[in-house]
């Protein structure tokens, strides 16, 4: 109805949160995993429990903020560099099912970051999140990474 207006989750990703956070490190593989945390109940490392899946999970789930916006993941990641809103440890993705809460190591990958390396994940986040264009002009969004593209160590660090 006229008026009124939708919460970001009225419309929520059109793709399964497991595949956006692996076409994240598929697009930026040296993207650091942070998956070497462990499980409360089973002791073990739980090896699909990554930092862009914790991202995402905040980003979406805990903020509740729209996949496909530019503006609202420089929100998120501002939260991260604690220029915005501040980390709620409870409230951390998977805070109470790992026995060390990964927002301290999370929080320092994103910090090290260069301007440059936060832009490049947003862009890569966004187009995941973007269904491809259904113009009539057949002309798809270009990959925010092409051949041409300096390899991604100049992007981000490696260890």
């Amino acid at each position: 109805t006229q008026g009124e207006t939708q919460s970001p989750m009225a419309n929520p990703p059109r793709i399964k949160l497991q595949d956006a956070w692996q076409q994240v490190y598929r697009r930026l593989p040296n993207f650091p995993l942070e998956n070497n945390y462990i499980d409360i109940q089973t002791k073990r490392v739980v090896q699909d429990n990554t930092l862009a899946g914790r991202l995402i999970r905040y980003h979406i789930y805990t903020k509740g903020r729209p996949a496909t916006s530019r503006l609202d993941w420089k929100l998120t990641l501002a939260d991260y560099l604690g220029v915005n809103e501040f980390l709620q440890t409870d409230d951390y993705p998977s805070a109470t099912a790992l026995t060390i809460n990964p927002i301290q190591g999370d929080t320092n990958v994103i910090q090290a970051l260069t301007l440059l390396e936060r832009n490049v994940l947003i862009t890569i986040l966004v187009a995941v999140f973007t269904p491809p264009s259904t113009s009539q002009t057949g002309i798809r969004p270009t990959t925010p990474l092409s051949p041409s593209t300096p390899s991604l160590r100049h992007i981000l660090y490696t260890q």
